[in-house]
């Protein structure tokens, strides 16, 4: 006859255990990077990002066309254009600064995000010439995207050919300083209805910013999260067994199950790229593009690098107790439980 102790320890771990297993250890994994800015800045800094960056493939992920100051410009061509005028490491730097103000803001508690786009501008209107001739080299069609008033009156589609004449040229420079000028010195996004000048209305990065400060709550909630889940997992087994023995295999048993997972999660950038288990349309862009599929690898074993550890340190206690559980003999078991 079962006793039921052990029907209610079981349903103990499934309905209270099991879940409180689950958040701590996933609030401890995400405790690792969440709240670190330099776990962020490693992203962007990392060669892997700059190869990207930098890579002819990259232009294979932009849309066919977009508009961009009242022009049509072809997306591929405009990728080429972008790598041929900004240096790698002006966009690195402008994405680190914006990492140490989203947390500096957030550290504050301000409820605005400033991101000094100076270098940004100079980069892109130093480059100006460098765009230009490299847009219209790309571009399958460069009669779109000039304004007619731009050229002399009656300049044939052969004058924007592949090389671009000398109009050209200077028409798409002179648009890309145009662009340039338009950018602010400083973006600040801000929930103030009353925003200053150069200030940009940005609910939804202030929201991310918000969403990024849940990670100074998860260090603090995951250890009183952790402490729980243990008292409790103890508590079912030994409500669901009477000797020391079997509590002992009890406990791990229910401790490798969740951590398994968090193992598994955490090897599985090691074992497989992520690229091949991302939709249809997104394998195909990734596939002829191998820089983008090392750096996919790469942030995936980034984030995930706090499941593998959290993982290990289970699936080692766990197995440590059902190791224990073997190694203590039934009759000294017994007897343990005959002085109690």
């Amino acid at each position: 006859m079962i006793h039921p102790r052990k029907p209610l320890g079981a349903l103990l771990y499934l309905f209270v255990v099991l879940p409180a297993m689950l958040g701590g250890m996933a609030t401890l994994s995400l405790s690792s990077w969440a709240a670190k800015p330099d776990a962020y800045k490693a992203l962007v800094t990392d060669a892997r990002f700059a190869a990207v960056l930098e890579s002819p493939e990259l232009s294979r992920l932009a849309p066919d066309s977009f508009q961009a100051g009242g022009y049509t410009l072809e997306g591929p061509a405009a990728v080429k254009a972008a790598q041929a005028a900004i240096p790698t490491r002006t966009v690195v730097d402008t994405l680190t600064r914006g990492i140490d103000a989203a947390f500096a803001s957030i550290a504050s508690g301000t409820p605005s995000l400033a991101m000094d786009l100076a270098p940004f501008k100079q980069a892109l209107k130093d480059g100006a010439d460098a765009a230009a001739e490299a847009y219209l080299f790309n571009a399958t069609d460069p009669q779109k995207l000039l304004p007619k008033a731009a050229l002399p009156e009656g300049t044939r589609p052969s004058a924007l050919s592949i090389a671009g004449s000398a109009d050209a040229q200077s028409a798409m420079a002179e648009l890309v300083r145009r662009t340039a000028d338009s950018l602010p010195d400083l973006y600040v996004a801000t929930e103030n209805p009353r925003a200053l000048p150069g200030e940009v209305q940005a609910s939804t990065m202030i929201g991310l910013a918000r969403i990024v400060d849940l990670g100074f709550a998860l260090s603090r909630s995951a250890l009183w999260l952790s402490l729980v889940a243990a008292g409790l997992w103890v508590a079912s087994a030994f409500l669901s067994e009477t000797e020391l023995r079997k509590r002992l295999g009890t406990m791990g048993r229910r401790i490798l199950g969740p951590g398994s997972v968090f193992l598994g999660v955490g090897l599985l950038p090691h074992l497989v790229n992520p690229s091949a288990l991302a939709t249809s349309t997104a394998h195909d862009a990734i596939a002829g593009f191998p820089a983008l599929s090392e750096y996919a690898r790469f942030v995936f074993t980034s984030l995930t690098g706090g499941a593998l550890v959290v993982g290990l340190v289970a699936v080692g206690l766990g197995t440590a107790l059902v190791s224990a559980k073997r190694a203590i003999p039934p009759s000294a078991d017994y007897e343990d439980g005959e002085e109690s």
